[in-house]
């Protein structure tokens, strides 16, 4: 019963918050509707019927993902639920629901039902677009097809940075289809450590964070002292949300890093290193020490996409005067990147964020014209 039921809200509400929000969002005008019928048809079957409907339609349409399919099957479940349960009822039980009738309850119920989940799903569209994003800076591939999927069911017309999710999806699906032939060939007794190394990486990408971990645990992998294969680790356990062992093995990395020669590669690795350890111990909760690394990370690399990651990382901490300043920045540098997302992220700290004011009245001294202070 339990999976039946989850196997309705993937088909049809995606998200299990997304279903909540729709059927909480339709009881008033399911109350409506119960009170209209009241006396006038045999409720329980009404209700029993509606209720049918709304299971049939989750079977018949499974997969479409249809904002107005989701509305329409949250409004005759709980109709349904409500008239079985009026018909239940005895006529005091049943009074509940008399206040909710003419057309001043109908407007509001509707209302309700049209601006409240549409308003949720875009919030959570843009949740999972900058998780989508940090999916896929990490190269966690598997994981990124899977909610590059539900992004586009839950709004089709949705896109990442500019590109339609449904092109980004056949990508993903083809180098993840690749990536699962590959590591579906059994590695033999004598495979060297680079080729362990490749599998565990492979199978990280995939999202198979136990089966990589098990391959790196041979011990001709642990004697080599390689900061990407310590980098790998920290992704594996950032990935787990293991967020003490990812910081240590980033910082491991970062130390191993510095006695590789100059070169791109070579920062690139400390790059990703430091990234980790900002990342690490912000979702750790340990906030000066993330900005410490945050701050090292923008002197080794002082590009568009260290200032927006300060940016998220100032507007998640409430520093809205700092957070602008770095989003501005970032949109300075890379306005085709980032103009749209600057300019969101201003816009939330104006109207959402302590000290909104400071943003408002800097804003208003810069013009929005998006030149940085």
């Amino acid at each position: 019963m339990i999976a039946a039921a989850q196997s309705a809200i993937d088909a049809v509400f995606i998200r299990f918050d997304v279903a909540a929000v729709c059927v909480l969002a339709a009881v008033p005008l399911a109350a409506v509707v119960v009170n209209i019928l009241r006396g006038r048809l045999p409720r329980l079957l009404l209700g029993s019927l509606l209720f049918g409907i709304a299971v049939a339609l989750v079977v018949i349409a499974a997969g479409m993902g249809s904002h107005v399919l989701r509305l329409l099957v949250a409004v005759l479940s709980t109709t349904g639920v409500g008239l079985v349960l009026a018909g239940m009822a005895d006529a005091t039980s049943a009074s509940v629901v008399r206040r909710f009738r003419g057309a001043g309850a109908i407007a509001l119920a509707l209302a309700i039902l049209a601006v409240i989940p549409a308003v949720f799903v875009d919030a959570r569209v843009r949740h999972d677009l900058k998780l989508l994003t940090e999916l896929l800076e990490q190269t966690r591939l598997g994981e990124a097809s899977e909610l590059t999927g539900r992004i586009a069911a839950l709004q089709p017309s949705a896109d990442w940075q500019g590109r339609p999710l449904a092109a980004l999806r056949r990508d993903l699906d083809r180098t993840v289809a690749d990536l699962r032939s590959r590591a579906a060939v059994p590695l033999l007794d004598s495979a060297d450590p680079l080729a362990r190394v490749d599998r565990a990486r492979d199978l990280a990408i995939l999202g198979d964070t136990d089966a990589a971990l098990n391959v790196l645990s041979d011990r001709r992998i642990a004697a080599i002292e390689d900061p990407e294969v310590m980098n790998l680790r920290g992704t594996i356990h950032e990935t787990r949300s293991e967020w003490t062992a990812a910081r240590d093995w980033y910082r491991r990395a970062r130390q191993a890093s510095e006695g590789l020669p100059a070169s791109e590669a070579g920062l690139a690795t400390r790059l990703q290193a430091q990234r980790g350890i900002a990342y690490a111990e912000r979702k750790a909760g340990r906030m000066p020490e993330a900005e410490a690394a945050y701050r090292e990370l923008l002197a080794l690399s002082p590009t568009a996409d260290t200032h927006f990651l300060l940016a998220q990382f100032y507007e998640d901490g409430q520093h809205a005067d700092l957070a602008r300043t770095h989003a501005r920045r970032a949109m300075d540098l890379d306005p085709r990147r980032y103009a749209r997302e600057g300019r969101q992220l201003i816009d939330k700290l104006q109207t959402v964020h302590f000290g909104c004011f400071v943003t408002f009245q800097a804003e208003r001294s810069s013009g929005g014209s998006g030149r940085g202070p």
